[in-house]
């Protein structure tokens, strides 16, 4: 059984832009100062040493300086 997901938004949205395909850059640790490594690391150890057991990222943002990724779509 496969469920098909029904996007609101694309229903009511009918002038929308395409979808951008633009390319995703990694930068050097030289601009980033760490690693992403390094920085899921130090984000573990806060976590940890907090009590927490979990972190949500979801803005683009957060997720381009915490994996040093960069795109020009945005």
């Amino acid at each position: 059984y496969e469920l098909e997901a029904e996007n609101l938004v694309d229903n009511v949205w009918s002038d929308q832009p395409p979808i951008p395909k633009n390319k995703v850059m990694k930068l050097d640790v030289k601009f980033t100062g760490k690693t992403a490594q390094e920085k899921s690391a130090e984000i573990a150890n806060k976590l940890q040493s907090i009590g927490a057991s979990a972190l949500v990222v979801t803005t683009l943002d957060d997720i381009a300086w915490l994996l040093n990724l960069r795109g020009s779509d945005i």
